[in-house]
């Protein structure tokens, strides 16, 4: 529909770092930015983090469950309803601390709200 077209009536704006996430942005009026996702690679965030680090190095399972959850209650399965999460930090507890580690960063640290050194 019309939402499908709109990113196409701007100028995208080019940032590399974004578009080897496959972003693109669009900036109308000066104060709306919109982004479009192309996803060649449809395989979940956790899920192709660990595959793509396993194509160069290898991961012990308690890795790789760390790094699949590292989004906890934030990732599309744990939203969708799966039990899988619970399980995950039942049994894995670093799956837990790296996802309290992402929580902080993203909401305390990067902000500059956290008394955390």
């Amino acid at each position: 529909g019309a939402l499908a077209e709109f990113p196409h009536k701007f100028e995208v704006v080019s940032d590399k770092l974004l578009s080897l996430w496959g972003i693109r942005f669009t900036i109308v009026m000066t104060y709306l930015a919109f982004y479009t996702v192309d996803d060649a690679f449809p395989f979940g965030h956790g899920e192709k983090s660990v595959y793509l680090i396993e194509r160069f190095m290898r991961l012990k399972p308690v890795e790789a469950m760390a790094i699949r959850w590292h989004m906890g209650g934030f990732d599309d399965a744990a939203k969708g309803g799966s039990f899988a999460i619970s399980l995950a930090f039942d049994r894995y507890p670093l799956a837990v601390k790296l996802h309290m580690a992402d929580l902080e960063s993203t909401y305390l640290r990067e902000k500059g709200t956290s008394d955390v050194r």
